[in-house]
């Protein structure tokens, strides 16, 4: 998503500079938001969240990368119950992803806490973890998408989870010309999803 508004901002205005902050999760970017360090967002939420404007731009599922070795590798899709015991590399907690936040309740719902034996700064470290062998990894579908899966086999959940969804976020009220512009030109580029 990313990269389809910066080219497109390009194309348009050239004269917008466009700084990236890779590596920040749903809190850290409403708290830039509302700080003022940053303009713009992109961030995964469950739902819109409340004190900034957003738009909706994607909706995701959660999936389960495994090494191809693992035998739910040759699974067609696996339910929560049957990854008790497996280790799992995740995103650090304080990050407050709402991927990890998902999967953790869904372990919760089918009767145990996962065992997180390695966290990564990202999905890309998570899932070359998972290439090594170290244990599974939650993500979504969207960002195995645009990854490089060696060694990875992605098998769906049979539960029924609901979708998380990416928003295009930005302070109530800033009436920054450019920013209006971004906005305008985010509509074609990155369509409203419901």
């Amino acid at each position: 998503m990313v990269g389809r508004l910066a080219r497109k901002v390009r194309e348009q205005y050239r004269r917008i500079d466009l700084a990236f902050r890779p590596g920040r999760y749903g809190p850290a970017v409403l708290r830039e938001l509302l700080e003022h360090t940053t303009d713009l967002g992109i961030a995964r939420f469950e739902h819109a969240p409340p004190g900034v404007e957003s738009r909706a731009v994607a909706s995701e599922r959660g999936v389960l990368a495994v090494p191809v070795g693992h035998p739910v590798a040759a699974a067609a899709s696996v339910c929560f119950a049957d990854l008790r015991g497996e280790p799992f590399i995740m995103l650090p907690e304080a990050f407050g992803s709402a991927v990890r936040a998902m999967f953790v309740f869904g372990c919760h719902a089918a009767g145990f806490a996962p065992d997180i034996v390695q966290t990564a700064p990202d999905s890309w470290t998570c899932v070359a973890l998972v290439a090594a062998g170290v244990g599974l990894h939650y993500t979504t579908d969207s960002a195995v998408r645009q990854m490089t899966l060696d060694g990875v086999r992605i098998v769906p959940l049979t539960e029924e989870i609901p979708p998380v969804f990416s928003y295009l976020l930005w302070r109530t009220g800033d009436r920054d010309p450019a920013l209006a512009n971004v906005l305008g030109l985010s509509e074609q580029v990155l369509p409203t999803v419901t």
